[in-house]
């Protein structure tokens, strides 16, 4: 069975098409053509994963590093300018908001130049200031209907660890990319019914599933509740 990889082309314009769609959806909502243009940061770093895993992108990406691995500041710089941007059109761009974000897009990169096989320790780096919340909150804009932090600093975390990992450290039996077969959907459907068998009456037990809350959102599609 062929696989199908996700090409470099349909990747940058399936990202953009995203990105202009945001920008004139929050438009059209009332929002500032300013503002809403400034939706086009979370698109850029969007299009960048799509990217990321399309054609052989990383692989190219890896011998350019190895031939110069200044190079690979670029991409911490360029996520952080993607936040600088954002953060100031929003009006959250304080000195500590500057400070965290640089340091949490930077310290990846630098822990794998030190030591490679500091694996574990990046991913709880990553992974745990997203889950505590504590990117979130610093992403978190003052404007009504305009927040995107939680989705922006997904973004921002998945396209640092993506280069960190596969790019820069080329950790062994890593690989990110948009691929497609028979084979990957059967894997696919099998294993997330696997785990949504366990995980939804475990999501509802623990209370982390709220039966009120699926219940608000089934009226509110009904018009008679709306």
């Amino acid at each position: 069975m062929d696989r199908y990889r996700l090409s470099s082309n349909l990747a940058l314009i399936a990202g953009l098409a995203v990105t202009a769609a945001a920008v004139i959806w929050f438009a059209g909502a009332g929002r500032p053509l300013a503002q809403a243009l400034l939706f086009v940061c979370p698109g850029l770093a969007f299009t960048g994963m799509l990217l990321l895993g399309s054609d052989r992108i990383l692989e190219r990406w890896q011998k350019s590093v190895t031939a110069w691995p200044v190079r690979i500041a670029l991409v911490p710089v360029f996520l952080w300018g993607l936040y600088v941007i954002f953060a100031a059109g929003m009006g959250i761009d304080t000195a500590e908001a500057l400070a965290t974000m640089a340091v949490y897009l930077g310290i990846p990169f630098l822990a794998f130049a030190v030591w490679p096989k500091v694996e574990p320790l990046v991913i709880l780096w990553i992974w745990l200031p997203l889950e505590l919340g504590i990117v979130r909150r610093i992403l978190i804009t003052q404007t009504p209907g305009t927040d995107l932090h939680y989705p922006f600093a997904q973004l921002l975390a998945i396209d640092a660890g993506i280069v960190a990992f596969i790019v820069w450290n080329r950790t062994p039996n890593v690989g990110y990319r948009f691929e497609f077969n028979r084979t990957f959907l059967r894997a696919g459907l099998a294993n997330f019914f696997m785990f949504a068998v366990i995980a939804i009456p475990l999501g509802f037990a623990i209370d982390f599933i709220h039966y009120s809350f699926a219940l608000q959102k089934l009226y509110r599609s009904i018009p008679v509740f709306a």
